[in-house]
């Protein structure tokens, strides 16, 4: 924890919205509102924390955990929103790689199961989200039946981060009785370095005083002739680290796309190769599995998508991939974004060939 958020208000907060930037302490908030809000009001000791991302489920447990904050069916409950689904309709779904309109007809279903009574409504006396933008508009709805009239919601989001489709329509196109909006403007994680790199990616102002961390040093280029020495490049680099005393789970080897120029199977490759260097290393976008299973804490480095990395931090991040991107795209910024501000202190863009999206970054 690098920071102590303090927010006067968060006890009494009733169906509020925090728009924020990336690494303002969004996550932080939820951990702090689900460890205090059931002393206040008894109603609320069953709490639901959800989110889309699955690796990020652990870690929201670990920050609950070391608060001493109770877990489970009589306690706080955290689940990946396609969980949350199987539990409203007692079977079991598929999480990920699922084509067409699988998933917009499993909301569908979860929407028609809540039309009338249901167990699980009025169940939680208090909701959280986190990483709102993932949400769309009947995913929220899903979201909202759940919550009894009395109850508590709170909804933090960065528009900037969204990346899947489904989240465009927003929570503040609903018509959610008494909504608050409360705007974070400080972001401390990441160095002022990193943080003003990727402002430019965006191609958005960056007010100074938004800027709380360290000044750091400015992000790296790790430049290779081709693609296919990029993965030997790259553990090397970090096996550099690694001897240097830094532990190898405040490193991430994130990418873009598991294809490469020249290399079949980018994520395989990185990890062979950095433990070919003598350290361990985790694919944790494997499958819904492994991602599931992700455990930050756990002494390896991790290889991921920037997708499955959403809502996660590192030390250290090597990021792959940027060249494959279209700069007019919004899109691709955002996910060059979203790479970019995994690292807290220290950023090695790496890449093969010209890179449209990051031209003048280094000049």
């Amino acid at each position: 924890m690098r920071s102590r958020i303090i927010w006067p208000d968060l006890l009494t907060l009733i169906n509020c919205l925090s728009q924020a930037p990336l690494a303002s302490g969004k996550t932080l908030i939820l951990a702090h509102r689900a460890g205090f809000l059931p002393k206040i009001n008894k109603q609320a000791r069953r709490i639901l924390i959800v989110c889309f991302n699955l690796s990020l489920v652990g870690y929201i447990r670990r920050l609950l955990a070391i608060r001493g904050v109770g877990l489970g069916p009589e306690g706080v409950e955290v689940l990946p929103f396609y969980s949350l689904c199987e539990k409203i309709l007692g079977e079991r779904l598929a999480h990920s790689q699922e084509q067409g309109d699988y998933y917009e007809l499993v909301v569908r279903e979860t929407l028609e199961r809540l039309n009338g009574s249901h167990p699980l409504q009025g169940h939680w006396g208090s909701i959280m989200v986190d990483e709102g933008q993932d949400f769309s508009s009947d995913m929220a709805q899903v979201v909202l039946r759940l919550l009894p009239k009395w109850g508590n919601l709170l909804v933090t989001q960065d528009d900037n981060q969204c990346l899947y489709p489904q989240g465009r329509q927003g929570w503040e196109s609903l018509e959610i009785p008494g909504l608050r909006i409360h705007r974070l403007t400080q972001q401390y994680r990441n160095t002022r370095a990193i943080a003003r790199a990727a402002a430019r990616i965006l191609d958005g102002p960056l007010l100074p005083e938004s800027l709380a961390g360290a000044e750091g040093t400015r992000p790296e280029l790790l430049k290779c002739p081709d693609a296919a020495s990029l993965p030997t490049a790259v553990a090397s680099a970090v096996a550099q680290l690694t001897r240097s005393g830094v532990p190898m789970n405040e490193i991430a080897v994130l990418y873009t796309h598991s294809r490469a120029y020249g290399v079949e199977n980018l994520p395989d490759t990185l990890v062979q190769a950095i433990e070919a260097q003598g350290a361990l290393a985790q694919w944790t976008a494997r499958d819904s599995s492994s991602k599931r299973n992700f455990d930050i804490t756990t002494n390896s480095v991790t290889v991921s998508t920037v997708y499955s990395a959403k809502g996660l931090d590192f030390a250290h991040i090597f990021l792959l991939g940027l060249e494959s991107l279209n700069p007019t795209s919004v899109h691709h910024r955002r996910l060059a974004y979203v790479g970019m501000t995994r690292a807290r202190e220290r950023l090695t863009i790496c890449q093969s060939q010209s890179c449209a999206i990051i031209d003048g970054l280094f000049d």
